[in-house]
């Protein structure tokens, strides 16, 4: 499958008729519903994709992965060279390589090959979003990336998914104020990958935990990343952006101590330098770039969910 499916997926993805480069609708509302009809189909392309990719992650050896890599990247570089279009049509070309990087993290970190992981998302490369150099391909796409143009096609899309609804009357769940997902990609991603991991992760809770804990990992790899990452005097790079892959653990997880990113710091602590991730090379291969990088993206982590829980911990409206 790989690279030869990805290709396909491409192509289906330049049919002006299938996949329109501008929405048709004038009314905001219609415009609204008729991009997350879009969203959907771009979903419906990617899912079978998914499904293959999370096998070959559990099952591929390293040397086998040649073609996934390559798909991978068009996939991801598909959502690229349209985006600073700006419109939704043409950021929503992200879902593709967000679902499957994401589909490729969490196979992988359930299942802790680490060497599938590092191999698949971590080392390929493409051109950055906003500069020209190289950047994995977990720092060129997130869950924000699809829906940069109107978040409220994340909201809708999401509470249609998670409530099997139309979006119709997800839309006018939304009427009511103060309802509103905090990390509304994140949370479509949660829903929709669930059917592909039910073989590997049956339990709902572990499968919850798994997809938090695969997130937090991508940010921390990513934060990694910017980190190590050689600055140029008088340029600003991406790497210097807060982190992207914070997912919806984030209003689940306000106490220190707490959440997936506290799973993995313990995990480096009862392990330290034979933690798995490090054998194969992911951090450098490095106790202390793992450390720093969980503690920064930590840290980042906690304090915006502080500050969306508010003094009283109660949750912020957005």
């Amino acid at each position: 499958m790989g690279a030869g499916e990805a290709a396909r997926i491409v192509a289906e993805m330049d049919r002006a008729d299938r996949f329109p480069a501008s929405l048709t609708e004038i009314d905001p509302e219609a415009r609204l519903l008729e991009a997350v009809r879009l969203a959907r189909d771009y979903w419906k392309l990617t899912e079978p994709y998914g499904h293959a990719l999370q096998a070959a992650c559990r099952s591929a050896e390293p040397a086998t992965l040649d073609p996934w890599i390559a798909g991978l990247q068009l996939l991801v570089l598909a959502g690229k060279d349209h985006e600073n279009h700006g419109t939704a049509p043409r950021t929503m070309r992200n879902i593709p390589g967000l679902a499957s990087i994401m589909t490729a993290a969490l196979a992988c970190t359930a299942d802790g090959r680490w060497a599938i992981l590092k191999a698949l998302v971590v080392d390929p490369t493409v051109e950055a979003r906003y500069h020209h150099e190289p950047c994995s391909l977990i720092e060129a796409t997130d869950p924000y990336a699809p829906f940069m143009d109107n978040d409220w096609i994340a909201q809708v899309l999401a509470r249609s998914t998670l409530a099997g609804e139309g979006a119709e009357d997800a839309l006018e769940y939304f009427r009511t104020p103060g309802r509103r997902y905090r990390e509304p990609g994140s949370e479509w991603l949660h829903t929709v990958l669930r059917p592909t991991f039910q073989d590997q992760l049956p339990d709902d809770d572990l499968y919850s935990t798994e997809f938090s804990r695969a997130e937090a990992m991508l940010g921390a790899l990513s934060a990694d990343l910017a980190s190590s990452r050689t600055v140029v005097p008088g340029r600003r790079l991406r790497g210097m952006m807060p982190p992207r892959w914070i997912g919806r653990a984030l209003d689940r997880n306000a106490a220190p101590g707490s959440g997936p990113v506290a799973s993995w710091q313990e995990d480096l602590r009862s392990q330290g330098s034979s933690w798995a991730p490090l054998r194969v090379g992911l951090f450098g291969g490095e106790k202390a770039r793992v450390e720093t990088a969980l503690d920064s993206y930590g840290r980042f982590f906690q304090g915006l969910a502080r500050f969306r829980r508010g003094p009283s911990g109660a949750l912020r409206k957005s």
